[in-house]
């Protein structure tokens, strides 16, 4: 995932029985969903956190609810983290 290509439409983050789809979201939103976080639980960081926008769409496998899927994207973030941050 590369900085700055922009996500498309309105934000939108949403999970169904095998799929979570965020559209035009920020990296510091895709943090604040997948660890359940209040905006004043995150703050500080690079600018591009808040301004930069993605679309993602993750499937699983199995018919994952919303808690498996939210650590599938947890384990995505950690995977992303160097690249993101690095």
């Amino acid at each position: 995932m590369g900085r700055g290509r922009g996500g498309t439409g309105p934000w939108g983050f949403k999970t169904d029985p095998g799929l979570l789809t965020a559209n035009n979201i920020t990296v510091k939103e895709l943090f604040r969903q997948a660890y359940r976080l209040k905006p004043y639980e995150f703050s500080g960081g690079p600018a591009w956190l808040e301004t930069d926008t993605y679309d993602l769409v993750a499937k699983s496998d199995s018919n994952a609810g919303p808690d498996e899927l939210r650590e599938m994207l947890r384990s995505l973030l950690a995977d992303l983290e160097p690249e993101l941050f690095g």
